[in-house]
């Protein structure tokens, strides 16, 4: 009998019990699950750090907007708060995944030096060199018991923050890419600190000054950039972060269209109906309807 774990919109489905681990709710261990999700489904936001490593076969999807494929001999790192959406996977696709609750993954304390230097937001996946295998092997074979021991252990909860905080701190390490002339640029580099400020801020500032102040330069040079360099406009990679969660907690909370307008920071519920109507063409109400009715 299938034993169903769903984190957010997908289902991980396994019959074998040592395939799915848990300590607490703060780490989950899966090994080759199958995956279940609905085709056409909505971006859903992550609510846990996930990362997997694929060995055989690929999965195909979006993050943040962006294309992403995970193959065979990479590995995937995603942080809480990012939108995903999974498009495809092969019928040959193995996977180990580790999920971390948002809480536990605070608590590792990687602070902005970590997030700055791990380009995941752009570069989610990453080739497993023979050095991130054995990297990844060692904490399986060290955390995995500590999933299986008994709750008189006292510190396995400490042990695992120990242990995966060591593992992410490596693969960030392996992950930083040799850098290109592209890389190098300082107009990639402003589209991406520019990206990277929009993703923590959008639900609090939408407007271009803030993050001409931000970056110190002015609100005309960012948009002529990052539409250059990115093919959209500063306002709307802005529009699009909050369009997208915006849809996400229409179909997958019981929020009202108030809440949801203040959680996103609106001053009233018409200027939210009347902001996500311009951007995708429909009123939050209608929306909501045509995502239940697809549903069903």
């Amino acid at each position: 009998m299938l034993k169903e774990i769903q984190f957010n919109e997908v289902v991980f489905a396994t019959d074998s019990p040592g395939n799915f681990l848990k300590l607490n709710d703060d780490v989950y261990f899966f090994e080759n699950p199958v995956i279940r999700f609905r085709p056409g489904a909505l971006p859903w936001r992550m609510n846990h750090l996930m990362l997997a490593f694929c060995w055989k076969g690929w999965i195909r999807g979006r993050v943040d907007m962006e294309d992403c494929k995970l193959v065979a001999g990479s590995f995937l790192l995603l942080l809480p708060k990012r939108f995903v959406e999974i498009l495809e996977i092969s019928p040959d696709f193995e996977v180990s995944i580790i999920a971390l609750s948002n809480e536990f993954a605070q608590s590792l304390n990687f602070g902005d030096t970590f997030r700055e230097q791990l380009t995941v937001r752009q570069s989610p996946c990453h080739v497993l060199t023979k050095e991130g295998r054995f990297i990844i092997s060692s904490y399986l074979r060290c955390v995995k018991p500590l999933l299986t021991s008994d709750e008189r252990f006292t510190y396995r909860l400490e042990i695992a923050r120990l242990l995966t905080r060591a593992l992410v701190l490596s693969l960030a390490s392996l992950a930083r890419r040799v850098p290109s002339l592209k890389d190098s640029n300082r107009q990639a580099n402003l589209v991406r600190d520019f990206v990277n400020l929009v993703a923590d801020n959008y639900r609090t500032h939408r407007e271009m000054d803030f993050y001409a102040d931000r970056m110190c330069l002015t609100a005309k040079y960012i948009t002529a950039t990052v539409k250059a360099r990115s093919g959209r406009s500063a306002t709307d990679w802005i529009e699009r972060y909050v369009v997208l969660d915006a849809q996400t907690l229409l179909t997958s909370t019981d929020m009202t269209i108030l809440q949801i307008s203040q959680e996103l920071h609106f001053p009233s519920q018409s200027f939210f109906g009347k902001y996500f109507k311009r951007v995708t063409g429909v009123s939050p109400k209608d929306y909501r309807r045509a995502a239940h009715d697809f549903a069903l």
